[in-house]
């Protein structure tokens, strides 16, 4: 058997907006589709920020607010 490739990370920062401790990673490009379904019922750590060019690198999981520096490639 494999090993896992999805590991939970630390949670994030705070919302600057409304203060929640909901915040999750934006990941940009492609998502490796295996690792999406080895998640299965699991709520992942991170949102999809799609094909877009990176612009931040946090968003809430409460009001969506989106901030801070996108993560290095």
């Amino acid at each position: 058997m494999s090993e896992p490739k999805y590991t939970p990370a630390q949670p994030g920062p705070s919302c600057p907006r409304c203060g929640a401790a909901r915040s999750k990673r934006l990941i940009y490009g492609l998502v490796d589709y295996e690792l999406l379904l080895e998640l299965g019922p699991m709520e992942p750590n991170f949102e999809l920020g799609w094909m877009s060019e990176p612009r931040w690198g946090w968003q809430c999981g409460q009001c969506g607010h989106q901030w801070g520096n996108p993560p290095q490639a």
